[in-house]
């Protein structure tokens, strides 16, 4: 019998902020990290931010800026 096993990839720093929805007067911006293989998909990356957060993954957004 045999059994394959994916080989682990290099885990790279995916770098985050977390803007909550409700912005109230005592707002703080976060900023995170993550670490996620590139085989990883965005379901993972969102199982992670909530993990760090302690909120719900169905309950964010997640979107790319890109600065020109």
């Amino acid at each position: 019998m045999t059994l394959s096993l994916p080989i682990p990839g290099k885990k790279e720093k995916f770098s985050f902020f977390y803007i909550p929805y409700n912005i109230k007067g005592d707002y703080t911006n976060y900023k995170g990290e993550v670490h996620l293989r590139d085989s990883e998909s965005i379901k993972e990356f969102r199982s992670e931010v909530a993990r760090k957060f302690h909120v719900d993954a169905s309950g964010f957004l997640v979107t790319h800026v890109q600065d020109n």
